[in-house]
């Protein structure tokens, strides 16, 4: 991803529709640090949790890999190959898939994302491990 956007929550990608609690998975960049904070919840506690970056300025127009991968109540967050944050909820949240998957598009009341995305994939099933994540990430970077 790649942006240079301070608004506060802009949406990267997900699937909520409401500003409060309900059955989703987002990433947003929070306001104008450039911090991510990854969101899974069915419907609050004990399956919501959140994984906020420890990285910020990922709102500095340079491009940016980010993968996070859920495996059971654990939500991790790599950023340009490496981990960066790692939470654990109390719950297994079931995310059902019933809402749309957005790509830059927040919900009611929030501006559209100014951003812009190259190589997004979805994986369903399996979670990739470190080693794979990196792998993609050293895929992506230019030669010279």
């Amino acid at each position: 991803m790649k942006t240079t956007s301070s608004i506060h929550y802009l949406d990267v990608l997900g699937d909520r529709v409401e500003g409060s609690h309900g059955n989703f998975f987002c990433i947003r960049m929070k306001g104008g640090n450039g911090q991510l904070v990854t969101e899974i919840d069915q419907n609050g506690h004990p399956y919501y949790t959140d994984a906020v970056s420890n990285t910020t300025g990922l709102n500095d127009g340079a491009w940016h890999y980010i993968a996070a991968v859920r495996q059971g109540t654990s939500l991790k967050v790599y950023i340009n190959g490496n981990l960066d944050v790692s939470v654990t909820a109390q719950g297994l949240a079931n995310l059902t898939g019933s809402k749309p998957f957005k790509l830059g598009n927040s919900y009611s009341g929030f501006p559209p994302a100014d951003i812009e995305f190259k190589d997004v994939r979805i994986y369903n099933g399996k979670a990739l491990c470190p080693k794979r994540i990196s792998e993609i990430f050293d895929q992506g970077r230019p030669i010279c």
